[in-house]
């Protein structure tokens, strides 16, 4: 994506994760109406998962009146995607998401603007 994006003159960095690639262009953003330094990266899959509050029940059905809380994936955690996002986002004014076009898509898209906190609403494209 980046390769196409930049017409090829992007440059690669490193950033918290090992696990997934940041890559540096100058191209014309449209939302900004000018020319910005953009950064693209990726995540690996899911941020968040969701687990019960009482991981041991003696009846599942029990798990329906259950609360739910939200954990950061063990594989985001080891791989340090969080604190990846959350250190490109320091750096935006504007967050463009490319996700896949389905429920799922659309669900790591909210994950990935909860943790991009700093970025205004209104300058949130998807």
């Amino acid at each position: 994506i980046a390769e196409h994006l930049s017409g090829g003159r992007m440059r690669f960095r490193k950033g918290q994760s090992r696990a997934v690639q940041t890559y540096d262009f100058v191209a014309w953003f449209p939302p900004a109406q000018q020319k910005c330094r953009i950064s693209q990266t990726s995540t690996i899959g899911h941020v968040f998962g969701l687990d019960f509050h009482q991981n041991k029940v003696a009846d599942p059905a029990d798990l329906y009146w259950d609360k739910c809380r939200k954990t950061v994936h063990e594989s985001t955690s080891k791989n340090r995607i969080v604190e990846h996002l959350q250190e490109l986002a320091a750096e935006c004014e504007y967050l463009a998401l490319w996700l896949d076009c389905d429920k799922e898509g659309e669900n790591i898209c909210f994950e990935v603007i909860s943790l991009c906190g700093p970025i205004a609403s209104d300058n949130v494209y998807r």
